[in-house]
């Protein structure tokens, strides 16, 4: 025989690797099923997150919506308290014109 032929391996020899294998099989199993726990943990936490984001968005929609409408109401309340007001100029420079042009307590 030459020396250099590799050993042919035996049955027990074969027996231990297919076992050794199996048991990395089972490691690398075992490795998966806690990287899918962890990783089922983590989504469940950033959908709880995202959920509160997306509820506090919500809210700051409906605070954004309620002060436009309170701007849209100040604007109606300013538009008529300057025409108020300009009308009371008007009737005070009149009446300044002509106290009694307008049906005064003095007129006759």
């Amino acid at each position: 025989m030459n020396d250099m032929t590799p050993e042919q391996p035996t049955m027990a020899d074969l027996l231990t690797a297919i076992n050794g294998l199996a048991g990395d099989v089972g490691h690398l199993r075992s490795d998966v099923g806690q990287l899918r726990t962890e990783t089922a943990v983590r989504f469940d936490q950033i959908t709880d997150r995202f959920d509160q984001a997306a509820h506090r968005l919500d809210q700051t929609d409906a605070k954004i919506d309620q002060a436009r409408t309170d701007i849209a109401a100040v604007k109606v309340d300013t538009s008529y308290t300057e025409s108020h007001i300009g009308d009371l100029h008007e009737a005070m420079r009149r009446h300044l014109r002509d106290p009694n042009a307008h049906g005064g307590r003095d007129a006759a």
